[in-house]
């Protein structure tokens, strides 16, 4: 059985995204580039080939750039949510906050967390 598969089952249940990069000095692809990408493989989320990059050292910043753009190739893995909506400390802004209608911002602390209506929406 895979050694990591167990982990890997854990932080599915979670929906935990992993995502692995690989980076490469030089633009052409060497023996430890590709084991390299070999040993990230097992290890990261479902599709493989959304999950995992190899660049090189000068195109890191432009794979990660699209990072909380939801139509950027990572993006749309970062932003999704699986159970329904997104948990509240994800949004960041007050107006991204008050869209989700389950959801509060707080001034005080800059943040956005669950609306009190979701912790008593069965007392009624």
């Amino acid at each position: 059985a895979d050694k990591h598969q167990t982990v890997r089952s854990e932080l599915d249940q979670a929906q935990v995204q992993v995502f692995g990069v690989v980076v490469r000095p030089f633009d052409t692809h060497t023996a430890v580039d590709e084991r390299a990408q070999q040993t990230l493989q097992p290890l990261v989320s479902d599709p493989k080939t959304g999950h995992l990059v190899n660049v090189q050292v000068d195109e890191i910043a432009v794979s990660l750039n699209g990072l909380c753009d939801p139509n950027a190739e990572w993006g749309k893995f970062v932003g999704m949510v699986s159970v329904g909506r997104q948990p509240c400390k994800l949004h960041f802004g007050k107006d991204q906050c008050n869209k989700d209608s389950g959801c509060v911002w707080f001034d005080a602390t800059l943040s956005c967390a669950d609306s009190p209506c979701l912790e008593h929406c069965s007392d009624a």
